[in-house]
């Protein structure tokens, strides 16, 4: 560790305060104002301010400490610290870059992936109702897209081959965009077919995709996602509505057998919403049939029965 990093989480030890960057720094206190850069410049190739980059330097000096310092104090000092930063606005900004920067490490990328999927779940609201547009409006394009409201997309295309962990994390913010945003906002038919036109687009981001579409369904009962009762049961209805279009998009990706597995957890998370499909249809459905198939495979064994007792 550095002596600027050294300096930052060591000089308050004694009193026991919140870690605070170097004066010389000129980094700002962290606080719950918005930042000076808006939120609409995220995923752009605009020069970042310095306020913004001394603010990433630190979180990744931070994480070093928490990770790595072999003084227990100075790892309770930076834990705290980077609590303290999740539940800021800058954290949209930083986590957002952070997560895009290819010098960032595995342990900045599980943190600042666990960061936005927190923020989109308990702080939506902080956005400005501008956001809201700009999200809609780049949904449908597949490269290049440069709102705020567009980050979780684009991470999750980034990330779609791993870290397993990151990609996890990112599945779960999209998902509580979607409980968030009503299905409109995402085009013609909501989350669920935007997500089956992406995979036809773009089928080198099935198995993201499919991931997304496994954690869907089991947002609905997620209650840390700060959403109003009557959104979240529209929600829930969105999802029903679209369970025929779902159940479609898993039985095409049966032919890809490296994806059966997935394809069989995803389809348990979609039957245990309340209102499911009809027996009679789920009787000779493919994807049943092929959990049946499966139950004496090793590898498969485990997602068939979750599929069958769902």
């Amino acid at each position: 560790m550095n002596q600027t990093a050294q300096r930052v989480f060591s000089s308050r030890i004694a009193d026991q305060r919140l870690i605070k960057p170097l004066k010389a720094s000129k980094t700002p206190t962290l606080s719950h104002r918005a930042p000076k850069t808006p939120f609409v410049a995220l995923s752009t190739n605009l020069t970042l301010s310095f306020q913004t980059m001394d603010l990433q330097n630190t979180v990744k000096e931070a994480l070093n400490a928490l990770y790595h310092h072999p003084d227990d104090a100075v790892r309770m000092q930076a834990d705290r610290y980077l609590q303290d930063f999740q539940r800021t606005l800058d954290a949209w900004q930083v986590a957002d870059n952070l997560l895009h920067d290819p010098s960032s490490n595995l342990e900045t990328l599980i943190f600042c992936s666990q960061t936005l999927r927190s923020k989109v779940q308990r702080d939506f609201e902080e956005l400005p109702s501008t956001a809201f547009r700009p999200l809609r409006d780049s949904l449908n394009v597949s490269d290049g897209l440069c709102s705020f409201g567009a980050f979780p997309m684009t991470l999750l295309k980034k990330f779609h081959k791993g870290p397993p962990k990151v990609r996890t994390q990112i599945s779960i913010a999209v998902a509580a965009l979607a409980v968030h945003v009503p299905a409109e906002d995402w085009g013609d038919g909501g989350i669920v077919k935007w997500l089956r036109d992406e995979m036809d687009s773009h089928p080198e981001y099935i198995p993201g995709f499919l991931e997304l579409l496994t954690v869907l369904p089991e947002e609905v009962l997620n209650y840390k996602i700060a959403a109003r009762p009557e959104r979240r049961r529209q929600f829930e209805k969105e999802l029903t509505s679209q369970m025929e279009v779902a159940l479609n998009i898993l039985t095409a990706c049966l032919t890809i057998s490296e994806l059966k597995e997935q394809v069989l957890e995803a389809f348990a998370s979609w039957l245990r919403l309340k209102h499911g499909i009809p027996g009679s249809v789920l009787s000779s459905h493919p994807l049943v049939l092929t959990a049946l198939s499966s139950l004496n495979s090793e590898l498969l064994s485990e997602a068939s029965v979750n599929g069958i007792t769902s």
